[in-house]
């Protein structure tokens, strides 16, 4: 068990992971950790290369989503995002990502995850969907993945995000961080009552002009479902 600050964990491994996400025909070799916290919270780390102690790094904080990493959700960027981050990180010498194997929905459990997929099947967006089953629009907390971050000895990384409100949170804890921008899909039919919304009521650094009428048709086809087959 080992202690950093006022939060204590356990952590196993690492073990060889040669991803074929990384690269297809030529898998890229990372080593894989498994965080425990006291609180009961896991996190796995995806390592490429050695980042100990190391300036600059490319990272990746990712959030579990059973709908688009398992099952393919077009309903979200999230599948993407978690493939396209392995392959950016795996292109560079030295890289984490670390995901939060209990911040599905933005961390809400699996049952309220289901719930709020039903209101949003209703009509509800994906804020809205939270607040009327008495939830948070989100409810992630960064403090133990700060804590991993300075357990590799990290004082500076470079942040795949869109989310300012991950951002700030890395910086609160004394990291510096450079964002890295990172955009993987269009708008679609499936997406873009997701994604529009994570832009205006979560503050996403996403950029889509939200007067631009292909975007609202879009957000109006994908709120309601319209031409879903």
């Amino acid at each position: 068990m080992s202690l950093l600050g006022s939060m204590a964990f356990k952590k196993l491994g690492s073990i060889v992971i040669p991803s074929r996400i990384a690269n297809k025909n030529n898998p890229v070799m990372f080593k894989l950790y498994l965080y425990v916290f006291d609180s009961g919270h896991k996190y796995y780390v995806l390592e490429r290369g050695n980042c100990k102690a190391k300036t600059n790094i490319l990272l990746r904080i990712d959030s579990k989503c059973i709908y688009a990493h398992i099952f393919g959700s077009a309903r979200c960027d999230c599948g993407e995002q978690l493939h396209e981050a392995i392959k950016k990180i795996g292109a560079e010498k030295e890289g984490l990502l670390i995901f939060g194997y209990d911040q599905d929905g933005r961390g809400i459990s699996l049952e309220d995850h289901m719930v709020v997929y039903g209101l949003q099947d209703e009509g509800y967006d994906t804020v809205d969907a939270n607040l009327k089953a008495g939830l948070k629009p989100d409810q992630r907390d960064y403090s133990e993945i700060s804590n991993i971050i300075k357990d590799f000895e990290l004082t500076s990384i470079r942040l795949l995000s869109n989310n300012p409100h991950r951002i700030q949170s890395i910086i609160d804890s004394g990291i510096k961080v450079t964002r890295v921008p990172f955009k993987v899909v269009d708008l679609d039919k499936y997406n873009a009552a997701q994604l529009i919304v994570k832009q205006t009521k979560l503050g996403h650094l996403f950029g889509w002009d939200l007067n631009d009428a292909k975007v609202k048709e879009l957000f109006n086809k994908s709120l309601a479902q319209e031409d879903w087959e």
